[in-house]
C-alpha cells in the first residue's frame, strides 16, 4: 500500500509540474553612482530612488536618474527600506545592532503668484494650504489657521491654493465662486462662509453668500463662468500634485510638508523657520 501511495504521489507531481520556460532578460536602465551601493529602495510613486552608499549617506535620484539630494546617515548603516508613503526610511546598522526610523521631508517650491494671501507680504514664513471647500477636514482646519496667524501677526502669511476633489460635486464651483468674490476684494470673507457651510453647498448658496457680502451679483455671476478661473484651479491642482499632495487639506510651511496639524505642530515648524531666519 505504501509503495502504491508513493507511486501515485510521484505521478501527481509529474503531472502537476509546469513545463520549464525560457527566460529572457533585458537591462532597461542603469545608474552609475560615485560610491558603492549597499541597498536600494524606490518610492511607491516611482518619483524617487534611494541608494544607500558606503560613504555613509543616502543618494536620492529623481525618475530621470538625476541626483537631487544627499542624506547623511550613521557610519556602518547597511540596510534601507521605505516606510509609509515614502516620508520615512527604515535603516539598519548591523555593527551597532540598531534599527532606526528616519523622517524625510522634501522641501517643495510652490508657486503662490496670484494666490489669495492673508498676512504681511514680507513675512519670513509662508504657509501654503491646498484646500477643498467641501472637505470637512479643511473646514476644521480653517479656524486653526486663523489662530496661527493671530499668534504670528508679523512673521507668517497664508497663501490659498485650490485642490477640489473629484468626489465633491460642488468643490470646483465653490472654488470658482471664491475667485469671483476675490475679484471684488472679498476672497477671505467668502472663504469663511463656504467653510462654515461646507456640507450645504449648492448653486443657490453661492449667490446667497455673495448677497450676504454685498457683492455685485451680476458681475459675480459673470465672473463665476470665466474660463480663466478654471485655468487657475487646474494650475493650483497641478502644483499640488507636483508637491506630492494626495488629499486635503495639505499644508506646507516654507515648502516643508506639515504632518502634525495641531497648534503645537504648526508652532514647532514656524519657530524653527524663524530661528533659521534669525528672527
Amino acid at each position: 500500500m505504501r509503495n502504491l501511495f508513493l507511486a501515485c504521489l510521484t505521478l501527481s507531481f509529474a503531472l502537476a509540474a509546469p513545463a520549464l520556460a525560457k527566460v529572457e532578460t533585458e537591462v532597461v536602465s542603469s545608474l552609475e553612482i560615485e560610491a558603492t551601493p549597499l541597498a536600494v529602495a524606490s518610492a511607491a510613486d516611482g518619483k524617487r530612488l534611494f541608494v544607500l552608499a558606503d560613504s555613509a549617506e543616502i543618494l536620492v535620484f529623481d525618475s530621470g536618474g538625476n541626483l537631487t539630494d544627499r542624506i547623511a546617515v550613521d557610519k556602518g548603516t547597511d540596510g534601507l527600506q521605505i516606510m509609509g508613503r515614502g516620508d520615512q526610511l527604515l535603516l539598519k546598522n548591523s555593527g551597532k545592532k540598531m534599527v532606526s526610523v528616519l523622517d524625510v521631508a522634501f522641501i517643495q517650491e510652490i508657486n503662490i503668484a496670484g494666490a489669495p494671501i492673508k498676512g504681511p507680504a514680507n513675512a519670513p514664513v509662508t504657509i501654503v494650504v491646498f484646500d477643498d471647500f467641501q472637505c470637512p477636514y479643511c473646514s476644521r482646519l480653517a479656524p486653526m489657521l486663523k489662530e496661527v496667524l493671530a499668534a504670528y501677526p508679523k512673521e507668517v502669511k497664508l497663501a490659498y491654493k485650490h485642490y477640489p476633489l473629484r468626489n465633491h460635486r460642488y468643490a470646483r464651483p465653490a472654488a470658482a465662486a471664491s475667485l469671483a468674490a476675490n475679484e471684488q476684494g472679498m476672497f477671505w470673507e467668502y472663504h469663511d462662509l463656504l467653510f462654515a457651510n461646507y456640507n450645504q453647498l449648492n448653486e443657490l448658496k453661492f449667490l446667497e453668500f455673495a448677497r450676504q457680502l454685498g457683492l455685485n451679483i451680476k458681475r459675480f455671476e459673470e465672473d463665476m463662468k470665466s474660463p480663466a478661473y478654471q485655468n487657475v484651479i487646474n494650475t493650483d491642482t497641478r502644483d499640488g500634485i507636483a508637491a506630492g499632495v494626495r488629499g486635503t487639506p495639505a499644508v506646507f510651511i516654507n515648502g516643508r510638508p506639515l504632518k502634525d496639524r495641531s497648534i503645537g505642530g504648526f508652532k514647532k515648524i514656524i519657530d524653527n523657520e524663524l530661528e533659521k531666519a534669525g528672527k
